[in-house]
């Protein structure tokens, strides 16, 4: 998925397939974020200042931010 503050990727499913496809893609489990969209928001919005509410491409065009800086805080590591 693209969103304003960076781009993911959503595997579904039961822990298991998640699991397997995680470990098919090549992708390191202890970097999984469980927190939903509108949580990341959050996080760059108080990170960012942001001063607005919604998550648009067009309020972002004005106020570039990303979540990298914030990947550690997401995951419950930083």
């Amino acid at each position: 998925d693209t969103l304003p503050f960076g781009h993911f990727l959503e595997i579904e499913g039961s822990e298991a397939a998640i699991r397997k496809a995680a470990e098919v893609l090549g992708l390191d489990w202890k970097h999984r974020i469980l927190m939903n969209y509108l949580a990341l928001f959050e996080v760059v919005k108080k990170a960012a200042g942001l001063p607005f509410e919604q998550v648009t491409f067009d309020l972002f065009r004005n106020h570039p931010a990303t979540i990298r800086p914030y990947l550690d805080e997401c995951r419950g590591t930083g």
